[in-house]
């Protein structure tokens, strides 16, 4: 995000936004900013999350793909950012050829399911690509909201009892 943009916002909402990024917690680097309220959202990543590493093994789909890289840099709306770096390389090796990583794959990076999005032929690769592109990761989202759940834990989910 251009610091222009940053500081109109910031302007506005009367605060400075959190940097997150999903490499804490997934194979793919992806620094997004926040704002809110949320209690510990400016907290500090604990050690085990800035120190974790995560590999792209688990979300290849078939046996034949093999991760060329361990983790991929951020996905946007751009194709091209399917391949890694400033030479194109490919993510996936699959029968000894480059490959971009599939949208099962892409969403299961995402920490979401499989067929989350079930994708028809039309859409293929360019749709998938751009809603992923503006997508926040599951599990970013997650660990902000994980500070909520004190707050929650207390309440009780019947409603049906009268006054």
């Amino acid at each position: 995000m251009p610091l222009e943009y940053r500081k109109v916002i910031s302007r506005f909402l009367q605060m400075e936004p959190a940097l997150i990024d999903a490499k804490h917690f997934s194979p793919q680097s992806r620094p997004r900013f926040f704002w809110g309220n949320i209690p510990g959202l400016f907290t500090p990543l604990p050690p085990h999350l800035l120190n974790s590493e995560h590999s792209i093994a688990p979300c290849l789909v078939l046996p034949s793909r093999q991760p060329a890289t361990d983790q991929v840099g951020c996905v946007t709306t751009s194709r091209n950012s399917l391949r890694q770096g400033r030479l194109s390389l490919s993510p996936v090796v699959m029968d000894g050829q480059g490959d971009v990583m599939w949208i099962t794959e892409i969403e299961q990076m995402f920490g979401l399911p499989r067929h989350y999005n079930r994708p028809s032929a039309a859409w293929a690769l360019r749709g998938a690509s751009s809603c992923w592109g503006r997508a926040w990761s599951a599990p970013v989202v997650r660990h902000i909201l994980s500070s909520l759940t004190p707050f929650f834990s207390g309440a009780s989910s019947d409603t049906s009892s009268a006054a």
